[in-house]
């Protein structure tokens, strides 16, 4: 559950001064202290939760935290957390997977290799009489148990209910970890791991928290990019259709200095193919930290994914990279965006009364609810793979729709035995000038379009989509367009008529918030997993830890790679970070990227791979962890070098068990020589 450093800046982040005084009853306290130095030596404990926090950052938990009574201005606090899962679980994006499994799954192939782990972003914020949560993972959804199992640790720890304000959104990276999620999505992303359930929502609360703690006064400002060779339309059954809009929010502290930015863009993240078993944000990875890097400070970019249900990653490099490997496609995707996120800042305009409103709403998922009539998708708890059997031409070939595709379906009750979902979650509310919807499913880019066109009329206000969010149903089409068949209407839960019933709810709530309209909201039906109590996975014993097994060779040029390898522990510990440091006068300093952000293995710069001795098919106590990071000294998406001449090495450090219990490890490279 431990948070990673979750503010790269290097400045104080809250105090009495930086915050002043308020009229109203603000979240923030005033009896915390920061420092700036990143050391996690100190944990503090609140009931089962722990939360790793700067030493000498926080006197206590902030237990309870108080309600908003009258208006307070203006803040936003951020957070960022490796999600706490090990190289060796599945992912949960592709299903029907084959190859060889781990001591972490038990239907589907293990993960091999780390590129870009998986993380947890977070921005807490508050003005007027409301404060929102937006945190994304790097998952590839969200069910709603996850959500409410977040806002139960959230009231333990807090004494707070965060039910109207915590919104969740997936990245939808097709390379996160699997096994979160019960019922039919099994069969997809391996049974239910209750203790990795645990400790990843443990691990979200945490860095809420954190977020929480790191508030500070600011502004918000908004502008609308525009790219549409980012993504591409990948279904071929209907017209092609997509929105080339990229909404950015740029937050700024009362000193000027820009904190953090939403990105919000269409795109899918399958960069990455299943073949390649990497543990991985894939693409909205490299677009975060590519986009961090037009800055010259540190700015935690949050990627939120829109309506992408058809949309997938474009071609963005040039014709002589087309054929590179996956990590040179995903870093020329992000320079992409980020010359259009750099070119399209510069027209930010910034608000000086943020004003913030959130509302969450369960909606019952039934026939009757939904709108079906007689035999129309007839299916009580919802269906999958409607039309499997049939192969559907493209839409310039199709003679029409496909007659009674809706009755085509796999009933999840009547043929498999499971129950459907009961309900689905969305919130609805304002940042400033911005109007929010969350949604819980794949919407094509019709149904965006039409989301956005509701919202945006209701408020007045300008649209931000965050797909993938509180809850995950399938894909959403418009109605005609299910009946053309293809693969999304495979995997849409509740048929033809959900895409338009959810934006008719999305209607309804926005009715309330913006205008001040009644409606019947239904209680919270949702519940976290049943299958709740599990026995601690213990972590094996990793022998010879700290070995180097491959060292740094003693001088590299532009086209090579750096390769260091040892002994360390068992990936349930953690995947070991490497930093690269260089030679500064007679000591080792962090190497820095252009950001002023250390480069280190959560980046885009490295791999790292595990093999692992005996292999997990054979049982045992204690194991060879075999630990290989690579380091590529040129990066080919970019067009400028990554790091400059002169004397560099590797700092590793991990965890391992033993007889003693868990310790850290430190292993460091011998010096090597960079030069052009």
């Amino acid at each position: 559950m431990g948070l990673g450093c979750s503010s790269e800046r290097g400045e104080g982040r809250i105090s009495e001064d930086a915050i002043g005084e308020q009229e109203g009853e603000s979240l923030v306290r005033k009896d915390f202290i920061v420092e700036e130095d990143c050391d996690y030596s100190m944990r503090l404990e609140a009931g089962d939760f722990a939360i790793e926090v700067r030493e000498g950052s926080v006197t206590e938990y902030p237990y309870p935290i108080p309600e908003i009574h009258t208006p307070v201005p203006f803040a936003f606090g951020t957070a960022k957390a490796l999600l706490p899962v090990p190289l060796g679980i599945n992912t949960a994006g592709f299903g029907g997977q084959s190859g060889e499994k781990s001591r972490f799954t038990v239907t589907q192939p293990a993960t091999k290799a780390v590129y870009m782990p998986p993380d947890i972003r977070v921005i807490f914020m508050e003005g007027g009489y409301a404060r929102l949560v937006i945190a994304r993972l790097d998952t590839v959804a969200i069910t709603s148990a996850f959500r409410e199992e977040v806002l139960r640790k959230l009231f333990e720890l807090t004494g707070h209910d965060f039910g109207d304000e915590l919104v969740l959104s997936a990245t939808h990276t097709h390379s996160g970890p699997g096994r979160m999620a019960q019922g039919f999505f099994e069969f997809l992303a391996d049974q239910f791991f209750p203790e990795l359930f645990d400790n990843v929502t443990g691990a979200v609360a945490n860095a809420v928290i954190e977020a929480y703690l790191n508030m500070e006064r600011g502004t918000v400002g908004h502008v609308v990019a525009k790219d549409d060779l980012l993504h591409k339309d990948r279904r071929c059954e209907n017209p092609p259709f997509s929105i080339p809009d990229m909404p950015i929010l740029a937050f700024k502290s009362n000193d000027g200095v820009v904190r953090a930015l939403i990105v919000n863009y269409s795109i899918h993240g399958t960069v990455i193919p299943w073949t390649e078993h990497y543990l991985s944000k894939d693409v909205s990875g490299a677009i975060e930290q590519k986009v961090e890097e037009i800055f010259d400070h540190p700015v935690m970019v949050m990627f939120l994914n829109s309506y992408a249900g058809d949309m997938a990653p474009g071609m963005t490099l040039p014709s002589e990279l087309e054929d590179k490997d996956v990590a040179t496609i995903c870093e020329g995707l992000g320079n992409r965006a980020a010359q259009t996120v750099q070119d399209a800042i510069r027209h930010l305009r910034y608000e000086e009364d943020v004003q913030i409103t959130a509302k969450t709403m369960w909606i019952p998922l039934d026939r009757v609810s939904i709108g079906y009539e007689g035999d129309e998708f007839p299916y009580e708890c919802g269906g999958v793979l409607c039309g499997a059997a049939i192969k559907a031409p493209c839409f310039e070939e199709a003679s029409g729709p496909i007659e009674n595709l809706d009755k085509t379906c796999i009933g999840l009750c009547e043929a498999l035995g499971m129950p459907g979902p009961e309900g689905t979650l969305i919130t609805v509310g304002k940042i400033g000038k911005i109007a929010f919807t969350t949604f819980p499913s794949e919407a094509v880019s019709m149904v965006g379009a039409e989301v956005c066109k509701v919202l945006e009329e209701v408020s007045g206000l300008s649209c931000l989509f965050i797909g993938y969010s509180q809850d995950y149903i399938g894909y959403s089409l418009p109605y005609e367009d299910f009946f053309y068949g293809g693969y999304e209407p495979q995997l849409c839960l509740f048929g033809p008529r959900q895409g338009e019933f959810l934006t008719s709810k999305i209607k309804e709530l926005a009715e309330a918030v913006f205008n001040g309209r009644e409606i019947a909201r239904s209680p919270r039906g949702v519940q976290a997993p049943s299958a709740f109590s599990y026995e601690p996975l213990e972590p094996e014993v990793g022998l010879e830890s700290g070995k180097v097994v491959e060292d740094t060779m003693a001088s590299y040029g532009a086209e090579d790679t750096v390769v260091f390898a040892f002994y360390g522990g068992d990936p349930w510990l953690g995947t070991p970070i490497a930093t690269l440091e260089v030679l500064d006068g007679s000591e080792f300093i962090p190497a820095r990227r252009r950001n002023n952000a250390v480069i280190d293995s959560t980046g885009y710069e490295f791999l790292v791979t595990l093999e692992v001795e005996p292999p997990y098919k054979k049982k045992a106590r204690q194991r060879h962890f075999n630990w290989r990071f690579y380091f590529k000294i040129s990066r080919e998406a970019d067009l400028e070098m990554k790091i400059p001449d002169g004397v560099y090495r590797l700092r590793v450090v991990g965890r391992n068990a033993d007889e003693n219990g868990v310790s850290q490890f430190t292993v460091l490279s011998s010096p090597f020589m960079v030069g052009y």
